[in-house]
């Protein structure tokens, strides 16, 4: 739901039938001479234990032989065999007929009387045909694509696949995927005529030298201290940092520094509307620190009851304001679990007081930085 998680279903399979644990090559076996599908050990998995949640139960199995099938390429199938032919657990798996036993064979009386239901890939992840794209595809995608938004055959007209898939060259290409009736199903357009500025202001692409070739004497940390760029076309489109961003890599590097090699804590403080809530999701995008605020950590310690949540509460409840000394003690609680110990953490909002702060240095909480956002009353609105 929403409001929480919960467990909607779980599976656990086997490769070889329920309560048969050896043997499953004969059980391949009977099974290929009984319903004429190509099961063996490489191909098939059992179904050893299946439960979901009766509100949900389609759509949870539907997910859990999905990611089977998508983590196991190699499984094309999964077989449930049941003592019962009623089994509300197996609604999304197809119920095959009573098998048929030849004459002469050896299957055993056991694997007669089972019913089973079976799971194919195909049923769930079709396999689909790629070729190159051709006009005549036009007719099958525009469906498709109005599915999605009837914007761009409005804006681009009506024919506009077909014109782009007409147009292709050495450096455009179209590619089709194709469903079991050979109809174009998907299409996918590659071109190597990339405008380079465009990307470069949309992605963070520093890390891959903004998809560009550098020139051999010069690196793009020279071209950032210099501010010149190189007259090379795949050049032109490089975002220079002005000194504004030069100052806010400063910071950081401040952070970093004053962290070394252990993970970072930082308070930071504010007057309200100085633009400190987006402050602290920079640093938390940056940084990957837990963001912690006191007035969700009493809230979260209250409804967890803790010790000193039913402290606060009682307080709280008889309308007096929580002692510093409690919250203090809410405070180096949270810091002390595992995710705060391994990201680092930023105190929002709190020491604002020097009694607060003397609280926190007594119970060994020192931050590496202290971030104090001095904006001028005129300023804030």
């Amino acid at each position: 739901s929403e409001q929480r998680k919960r467990l909607l279903g779980f599976l656990t399979l086997n490769d070889s039938p329920r309560g048969y644990a050896h043997g499953s090559e004969k059980w391949f076996k009977y099974f290929r001479e009984a319903y004429d599908v190509d099961t063996h050990s490489s191909n098939t998995l059992w179904v050893d234990f299946l439960v979901a949640d009766e509100e949900y139960a389609v759509e949870t199995i539907q997910t859990l032989l999905m990611t089977i099938y998508d983590t196991l390429p190699s499984v094309d199938y999964i077989i449930m065999n049941l003592d019962s032919p009623d089994d509300k657990a197996a609604i999304t798996f197809d119920t095959l007929p009573a098998p048929v036993i030849a004459e002469g064979s050896d299957a055993s009386d056991d694997f007669s009387v089972m019913t089973y239901k079976l799971s194919a890939r195909e049923s769930l992840i079709p396999t689909l045909n790629i070729r190159s794209a051709c006009v005549e595809d036009h007719d099958d995608l525009v469906p498709i694509f109005d599915q999605q938004s009837e914007v761009l055959s409005s804006n681009y007209g009506d024919f506009f696949l077909a014109e782009m898939i007409a147009a292709q060259d050495s450096s455009n290409k179209a590619l089709v995927s194709l469903n079991k009736d050979d109809r174009a199903c998907g299409l996918m357009a590659i071109s190597d005529d990339v405008e380079l500025s465009m990307l470069q202001t949309c992605f963070h692409l520093e890390s891959y030298d903004y998809l560009c070739k550098i020139p051999e004497d010069e690196t793009y940390d020279q071209l950032a201290v210099t501010g010149k760029v190189s007259d090379d076309d795949d050049l032109k489109g490089l975002d220079i940092p002005d000194e504004e961003e030069k100052e806010e890599e400063k910071e950081a590097d401040a952070v970093s520094a004053a962290a070394g090699t252990e993970p970072p804590r930082i308070i930071i403080a504010g007057a309200p509307a100085s633009g400190k809530g987006t402050q602290c999701e920079m640093l938390v995008e940056k940084y990957d620190v837990v963001h912690l605020s006191t007035g969700d950590m009493l809230r979260a310690a209250v409804a967890e009851g803790t010790e000193v949540g039913l402290q606060a509460k009682e307080v709280m409840e008889a309308g007096e304001l929580v002692p510093d000394e409690l919250i203090t003690k809410i405070i180096v609680e949270r810091l002390a679990q595992p995710d705060c110990q391994s990201k680092g953490w930023l105190l929002d909002g709190f020491p604002r007081t020097k009694a607060q702060a003397d609280s926190l240095k007594e119970n060994g909480i020192v931050p590496h930085v202290f971030l104090l956002l001095n904006v001028p009353d005129d300023d804030i609105v």
